[in-house]
């Protein structure tokens, strides 16, 4: 009877350890197959929001102020600074204006009167009562761009001397796509000469309509009786776009 009875424990025993063997390998295989569903949520979860992130508005990865960094031909971009190779112009008439007073509203000047290109034209006198500036860029893909604001201030103090800004975005609204952009200690200089070039380095455009939007902000301190002007607004030359994306331009 004790042999039988040895045989029985050690077969219950080698049962045991047999299921508890096949257990851990099922949980195992649950555990593995378990895991790699997991890990395949997080590839589609990462997918999805990298595909998402594409598809809302984005901010510049950098602002700047760049000498140069467009080189202009005749109504044209002949070089840049950017990394990226197609390049498109918007020139003051292609901008749509929204004045906040119709009865004095902006203004198309001209630096040389005697000079027809459309890179001789700039927008002005928006400062009076204030309003917005927008150029619409309508891309046929979705891509990365550098855009380039070609401004120069319009803003005098009391004594009818220009002023700088000392930091552009503390005195008007820049906007992409509705997202305000804010510069860092970039001055606009009181320079008229020439325009400075405040480049939005890294902007996504979305696929399809893209807004750019300059809009008073800062009501101006100094007034007299020559001197009316109730906001700052600089003056507005073009927008370079270098894009890798394709955009449909249509000029006005």
């Amino acid at each position: 009877m004790g042999f039988i009875n040895w045989v029985k424990n050690h077969i219950v025993s080698s049962f045991a350890i047999v299921a508890g063997v096949a257990a851990i390998s099922v949980s195992a295989a649950n555990f593995a197959s378990h895991r790699g569903k997991y890990d395949d949520y997080l590839k589609d979860y990462e997918k999805n929001k990298e595909e998402l992130k594409l598809k809302v508005p984005q901010l510049p990865n950098s602002v700047g102020i760049v000498d140069n960094f467009v080189t202009y031909g005749e109504d044209e971009i002949s070089s840049s600074k950017s990394t990226y190779k197609n390049n498109y112009l918007y020139f003051a008439t292609d901008a749509t204006v929204a004045p906040l007073s119709k009865d004095v509203a902006e203004e198309i000047k001209k630096l040389d009167e005697s000079d027809n290109s459309k890179l001789n034209n700039y927008i002005t006198s928006l400062d009076r009562f204030g309003g917005a500036i927008t150029f619409k860029i309508d891309a046929e893909t979705a891509g990365y761009a550098d855009i380039a604001i070609e401004m120069r201030t319009n803003w005098k103090n009391d004594k009818g001397e220009y002023l700088p800004y000392e930091n552009i975005t503390d005195q008007i609204k820049i906007q992409i796509n509705k997202l305000d952009v804010k510069t860092e200690e970039l001055e606009l200089p009181a320079e008229r000469d020439s325009f400075t070039t405040l480049v939005l380095k890294g902007t996504w455009l979305l696929e399809g309509n893209n807004t750019l939007t300059i809009t008073s902000s800062a009501y101006n301190p100094y007034k007299s009786d020559s001197n009316k002007v109730l906001y700052v607004v600089p003056d507005i030359r073009n927008v370079a776009v270098i894009t890798d994306a394709t955009v449909n331009l249509v000029h006005k």
